[in-house]
């Protein structure tokens, strides 16, 4: 009896502490998470397929610690046995091995026999196709994720603050180089208390003008589909845009 009773005042006091700390949201990995089989033509065990599938993984795996992206292909005696495929980190992102890592995992557990699997995480992305695809922008298979919150409060001014927060991320994320990360990442304050934050990436062999091109569908489509929520997020193959009304981005260094 004494020992229940022990229990029974550790939860109360545990509940009563959690319920006093001012946390605040975090994320990671494991708690954003969306990956996507398709629907092309599978693969036969132990085919040709297969073993290039397991190099291309392989040398993904192997690319990690030394880059933030990275794409190759490996050829096949027949054109339908190549296959091609990347990695990319979330250009915030000093390192995201372990989130790669983890990703082939999921798309290895989940996806079996798939030709083609994409999987999008908090820190990174992984593809692979059996369909050449490093010039080309894609925006299917895609995602709107929001959250479940609405803003409080004048919603024309929410609106006209979160227009030219995509703005403002999508000159800069534009910017970068063909072959370099781009991405982007900013606030903005409706007041002194509210604040909000933006993030948007394209894949890197994305020109220029198919960068922003993606960007504004899937900004359109983010203040559609999450209209009026104080975050959100649309992930297509080649680029991503984020909202949120917190810092889920880490501050740049000095």
């Amino acid at each position: 009896m004494a020992s229940l009773m022990r229990q029974k005042l550790f939860s109360i006091l545990m509940f009563y502490l959690l319920g006093t700390l001012n946390i605040l949201p975090t994320e990671t990995a494991s708690t954003f998470r969306h990956y996507n089989c398709t629907q092309k033509p599978k693969f036969s065990p132990k085919s040709s397929y297969q073993f290039n599938l397991n190099k291309l993984l392989s040398k993904l795996e192997s690319k990690v610690n030394s880059t933030n992206y990275y794409y190759t292909t490996v050829s096949g005696r027949n054109k339908q046995d190549t296959v091609y495929g990347l990695f990319m980190c979330n250009g915030y992102m000093e390192k995201c091995g372990e989130c790669v890592n983890t990703s082939i995992q999921t798309l290895k557990s989940k996806c079996i026999f798939n030709k083609e699997a994409i999987i999008w995480t908090h820190e990174c992305l992984v593809r692979y196709t059996n369909m050449f695809f490093f010039n080309t922008t894609k925006k299917s298979p895609s995602w709107c994720v929001k959250n479940s919150e609405d803003y409080e409060g004048e919603l024309d001014i929410f609106n006209r603050m979160l227009s030219s927060l995509m703005k403002d991320l999508l000159t800069e994320a534009i910017e970068a180089p063909m072959g370099s990360v781009k991405f982007a990442v900013k606030k903005k304050s409706i007041s002194q208390e509210k604040h909000f934050f933006g993030f948007a990436q394209c894949v890197p062999y994305l020109s220029k003008e198919n960068c922003r091109k993606c960007l504004r569908d899937a900004m359109d489509f983010l203040q559609t589909c999450a209209r009026g929520k104080i975050g959100g997020r649309v992930i297509y193959p080649s680029c991503i845009v984020r909202y949120d009304h917190y810092l889920f981005f880490p501050l740049p260094r000095g």
